[in-house]
């Protein structure tokens, strides 16, 4: 079973990265936990395809592991 991210996967990953280390610094994060989300951020995602309220927009469980990777990275 091979385990290397597609060239589109990692290009998505990069991309996530990228967003997360501009947009969610930890003050923001911070600020947000009250909130439960930054809305804002999260309308960001949702427009690069990440996810939407109730489900994802076609996310498969590949992708979701791929940016999911990204995320625990970051705490």
């Amino acid at each position: 079973m091979a385990l290397d991210l597609s060239e589109g996967q990692a290009l998505l990953q990069q991309t996530f990265s990228d967003v997360l280390d501009k947009e969610s610094p930890p003050d923001r994060v911070r600020n947000a936990e009250p909130l439960g989300c930054d809305q804002s951020l999260w309308d960001r995602l949702v427009a690069m395809g990440v996810g939407e309220h109730g489900g994802s927009r076609g996310s498969s469980r590949r992708r979701c592991q791929c940016l999911g990777s990204r995320v625990a990275r970051r705490r």
